[in-house]
């Protein structure tokens, strides 16, 4: 950008994108729209659109014909920015409880401090500029932005991040590391938060993390060695069909119940005695709120009408 009628007031710094809408965009849809390129076929308001990817020339309007010329010393850099293709939504966070979002789900326990604001998750489809030291990562990353009045929080009782990669029965959720840097950072400034502490297999895949991660601010997640198969215990081993998570979980803590079927399903729940402590009805992907049960080890039954799944669940106290 420069000023017409004063040749020495001219933009020093660099651009990654510049849009122009017809319309003045929403506090919500600026925070939805941080980290994804945009798709003009999308959004007739907006009237022009420059990512400056083009190797030479002109950089190209991607929402028109208003191409724009360089001069003087302007000149393209690689990209560093956590910007691309993707998905992102938002949820309000300012008490204990599970959050779902496109791209993963976040869960606070009672008592710890809460984000107190909007947090927004998004999920891009593409490698950040540079994954962390050593490590063959997942072609995907997360942005966790939050607006609330608290920068530091819980720590987070479980992470979730969906759509991982492939994983079978006998992927193992220690060989899947979790690695994070600040929400704007870029480079090799990855630091390691740890394993999952338990994985769901299918289409979309996803992972989980506990407290043991201490994710405890905003930031960006990248994954390394998914899908690493290793034989483990016999639950690991059986055909995975269905699951509850997080696994392990905290006593209280709702559950997502999951299971290959689009049924109306009855899940139940046993003590290792073979007592009933719980039953409800649900249809998969939906949230379980269990009450407050001992910490311990119990089995659970998901039945329909002509299929049955059993697993093992074990809760531990807060």
């Amino acid at each position: 950008g420069a000023d017409p009628n004063h040749s020495n007031r001219r933009f020093k710094g660099q651009l990654e994108e510049v849009c122009l809408w017809n319309r003045a965009l929403s506090r919500h849809e600026i925070r939805l729209l941080r980290h994804l390129t945009k798709i003009p076929a999308e959004d007739a308001s907006l009237l022009a659109y420059y990512q400056f990817n083009e190797a030479q020339g002109d950089a190209l309007d991607r929402a028109g014909l208003r191409h724009l010329h360089y001069s003087g010393n302007a000149t393209r850099l690689s990209s560093t920015c956590p910007v691309g293709k993707g998905t992102a939504s938002s949820a309000l966070v300012n008490a204990a409880g599970t959050y779902l979002f496109t791209g993963g789900e976040l869960s606070l326990a009672p008592g710890v401090p809460t984000p107190a604001g909007e947090v927004f998750m998004t999920r891009l489809g593409q490698a950040p500029d540079r994954l962390p030291a050593d490590t063959a990562a997942l072609p995907a990353y997360w942005i966790m932005n939050t607006y609330g009045s608290n920068a530091a929080f819980g720590p987070l009782n479980s992470l979730g991040l969906f759509d991982v990669g492939p994983l079978t029965a006998q992927s193992a959720a220690g060989n899947l590391q979790l690695y994070r840097r600040n929400e704007n950072a870029e480079g090799d400034t990855w630091t390691l938060s740890g394993p999952a502490a338990s994985l769901v297999p299918g289409s979309p895949s996803a992972a989980y993390w506990s407290t043991a991660a201490q994710i405890d601010r905003a930031g960006q997640f990248a994954l390394s060695g998914q899908g690493a198969p290793i034989s483990s215990s016999p639950e690991e081993r059986w055909p995975y069909t269905h699951g509850v998570f997080p696994n392990p979980a905290m006593a209280g803590q709702a559950l997502r119940v999951l299971a290959d079927t689009e049924e109306l399903c009855l899940f139940t729940l046993f003590d290792v005695q073979g007592m009933r402590h719980w039953e409800q009805r649900l249809r998969p992907g939906e949230l379980l709120n269990l009450p407050v049960l001992p910490a311990g080890t119990y089995l659970y039954r998901i039945s329909t009408a002509s299929q049955r799944w059993y697993g093992k669940v074990l809760l531990v106290a807060p």
